[in-house]
């Protein structure tokens, strides 16, 4: 750009191949860039953050062309300083399961017959997608697998990356109980490891690490009609399982990218942002 205005340039011909040549350049990198950011159909990217854990500024009021209520809670990731290199944090929803099906006005009656749903043929189909393009973006395998262990996440968590894939990279899949939906309704509450491993297969339960279901995992703490004690006990909920994994990912920095598997309620507490069903974001 110096010889462009450069008053030693020889001719105006030359000053006008210089322009179109930097133009093209200039064209190029900016295509670059833009392509290397989206980089996958069906994978959302969050936007780049400053530390292993953490949030954008404000949230996303839009997602997929659905709006969204300006009323979020408070988003519990913070930005933090780091000098150490960023971990990669993918966030995951399930895909459809079956009580998404029930129109919204008669969920009320129809809690009382679906606990714990299961993935729609839908939804089984939505999260091969979603691994499909992980896989076929080169995406490198995450060192650590978290999800709720409602059945729904489970199935996601495995219609992304199969049990043989695990055991070749002799990974497990952990079982968090904070991560589990927030509302107290049926089909948000969960079953006991044993009645949960029945409806995975062998090859599952063996990549299955249900060492923190307690017998009681859950019960809430809360009930709905009490806001104010639900809103209390997500945020130290939150609070926790984010320090424990910070924790974590400090003793073990060989970890360079996590996958987190939780539902709608979840996932808008911790980032402040709604996500489709069978929806990915990372964060750094």
């Amino acid at each position: 750009f110096f010889r462009i205005a450069s008053p030693s340039m020889r001719s105006s011909k030359q000053q006008a191949g210089l322009v179109r040549w930097s133009g093209t350049f200039c064209g190029l990198l900016l295509f670059y860039m833009a392509w290397s950011k989206w980089f996958a159909t069906g994978i959302a990217t969050g936007r780049p953050l400053t530390s292993q854990i953490s949030t954008p500024e404000a949230p996303s009021q839009q997602i997929l062309g659905s709006p969204l209520s300006t009323d979020l809670p408070t988003p519990v990731l913070k930005k933090t300083a780091s000098h150490h290199r960023p971990v990669e944090v993918w966030f995951v929803r399930p895909g459809e399961s079956r009580h998404n099906l029930i129109p919204r006005a008669h969920c009320e009656i129809a809690e009382l017959t679906i606990r714990d749903p299961s993935l729609t043929e839908n939804g089984k189909a939505q999260v091969r997608r979603l691994g499909t393009n992980m896989l076929g973006s080169k995406i490198p395998m995450p060192g650590l697998l978290i999800s709720s262990p409602l059945l729904r996440a489970v199935q996601t968590t495995f219609g992304v990356y199969s049990a043989d894939l695990l055991l070749q990279h002799s990974l497990q899949v952990r079982l968090e109980p904070m991560l589990q939906e927030v509302n107290a309704n049926s089909c948000d509450t969960g079953r006991e490891a044993a009645d949960l491993t029945q409806d995975v297969s062998p090859g599952e339960r063996a990549v299955l690490d249900t060492t923190r279901l307690t017998s009681s995992w859950f019960v809430k703490a809360y009930t709905e009609a009490d806001l104010g004690a639900k809103e209390a006990h997500l945020a130290r909920r939150d609070t926790e399982f984010l320090e424990k994994l910070r924790q974590e990912l400090l003793a073990n920095r060989s970890v360079g990218r996590v996958m987190i598997v939780a539902h709608y309620g979840t996932l808008l507490h911790l980032t402040g942002m709604g996500f489709d069903k069978a929806e990915a974001r990372e964060f750094l």
